[in-house]
């Protein structure tokens, strides 16, 4: 195994992948106090001693200042060319040139995860409660579509939705215990 260093001067706070592209990576860091997401190509060129690992800047764009101060982010990577970032409470759905195509602001606290998958995006928050969005697919764009709003128990309990995972059939969703025992509560879109 081997790495090398990618060309960001700040230490990057969330990364993710961007599946439809071999090695495609998003990463959010801060350039001059205001955030910023980076998107990397990473290739490896082979020559007859040797491997190097090359990174080429695909797209870089700012994100509004008024995300600085945000408590939690949390990022995810649809395609080549679509991000979605969760700060506190918001869902928002960008392109790799900093263009912002949707915008939720569907849960009551801080959004813990994101899963995205062809068909949909499965959000989970410290409200209890998990958001199910769709894929609108108009010629050459995609954007999302709110759907369903499913509801994990008592804050009497627990703390709320940690983390989150969904198949065809069903979707899973961790849920922090006030006991430090976790459960996991499950959803089936088949009854």
């Amino acid at each position: 195994m081997f790495s090398s260093p990618l060309p960001v001067n700040k230490c990057a706070f969330v990364t993710c992948w961007l599946p439809a592209e071999p090695a495609r990576i998003a990463l959010m860091h801060r350039i001059d106090q205001c955030d910023n997401i980076t998107t990397f190509d990473i290739t490896i060129q082979k020559s007859k001693n040797k491997m190097n690992i090359m990174v080429q800047q695909v797209g870089i764009f700012r994100l509004p200042k008024k995300h600085i101060f945000t408590e939690y982010r949390t990022i995810a990577g649809f395609g080549k060319q679509m991000l979605l970032i969760a700060f506190d409470r918001e869902l928002k759905l960008y392109s790799l040139n900093g263009t912002e195509l949707n915008t939720f602001q569907d849960h009551m606290k801080m959004i813990t995860s994101i899963w995205v998958d062809p068909f949909r995006v499965v959000t989970s928050s410290l409200d209890l409660s998990l958001r199910v969005y769709t894929w609108k697919n108009d010629n050459k764009t995609s954007s999302l579509i709110s759907r369903y709003h499913l509801v994990g128990g008592s804050h009497r309990w627990s703390r709320g939705f940690t983390n989150v995972a969904c198949d065809d059939a069903s979707i899973v969703g961790v849920v922090a215990g006030m006991d430090q025992i976790d459960i996991l509560r499950a959803y089936s879109f088949d009854l």
